[in-house]
């Protein structure tokens, strides 16, 4: 009877310690490992990722050619010789005018009651025109002149650019009225402007910041000892292990009536 039972002890034995080691060895490798995970060091990427900067693409701003101004001339005097007589009186005038940016081509003579005469001649940017007149009738007649480019501008009327002819009809010459002409400033040859001062340091764009890119490693989960496979794990082997002894008793009874 004893050496039915060592026999009946040595084959469960053999039976359910082969399901202890495989159950053992088939544990999930990360729990043994676990204890190293928790003072995982996280790993710092130090290369250094540029900022993208936007890529201005420049814009051609078009050449303005600007359009030269014309200056209108201008009238800078007119004489009268004689200034007073008697008529029948012929008078010698003279006007002469100036502009800045063009030739003077032509002069318009008004020579009072509605007489006018337009003496055209290139006199370059000054000069002056002459003309003859002559007075049949006795009277005071108020003379113009205005002068005009090659750009078709004409000058305006000034004070200085009229003159009152007085024609009497006996000998008594009277003093003419004329206005006096002011000083006039000719500039002929205009200087351009020249800047002369310190032009401003243009500071030098600022350069990208490159900031080093720091990864954080992601912690690895630790699986449960007790997970759901596990359960399942211990339920195959208590399910089997019973099986077996319920073999292993059958077998037992079975060579002991024998």
């Amino acid at each position: 009877m004893k050496s039915s039972a060592a026999k009946l002890l040595l084959l469960i034995a053999l039976i359910i310690f082969p399901l202890i080691i495989w159950a053992i060895v088939t544990q999930p490798q990360d729990v043994r490992s676990r204890a190293t995970d928790t003072n995982a060091t996280p790993t710092i990427n130090l290369t250094p990722t540029a900022t993208p900067s936007e890529t201005l693409t420049p814009t051609v701003t078009p050449t303005l050619t600007p359009t030269p101004t014309n200056s209108p001339p201008r009238c800078l005097g007119l004489s009268a010789n004689p200034g007073a007589g008697v008529k029948p009186l012929t008078v010698n005038f003279a006007c002469a005018g100036y502009d800045s940016n063009n030739d003077i081509t032509a002069a318009e003579f008004g020579f009072g009651g509605d007489q006018k005469q337009l003496v055209e001649k290139n006199v370059g940017q000054y000069g002056a025109f002459s003309i003859t007149h002559a007075y049949a009738n006795p009277g005071s007649y108020n003379v113009t002149c205005h002068v005009r480019d090659n750009n078709n501008s004409w000058s305006s009327y000034p004070s200085y650019c009229t003159y009152t002819v007085v024609v009497n009809d006996n000998a008594l010459t009277p003093t003419p009225i004329r206005t006096p002409a002011p000083t006039q400033e000719i500039i002929v040859n205009e200087t351009p402007m020249i800047y002369t001062g310190a032009f401003p340091t243009l500071a030098p764009l600022p350069s990208p910041t490159l900031m080093p890119a720091i990864i954080t490693p992601t912690p690895t989960p630790k699986p449960a000892w007790w997970t759901s496979a596990k359960i399942m794990q211990m339920v195959s082997i208590v399910v089997i292990s019973g099986v077996t002894i319920i073999v292993a008793l059958m077998l037992h009874s079975f060579f002991d009536r024998r």
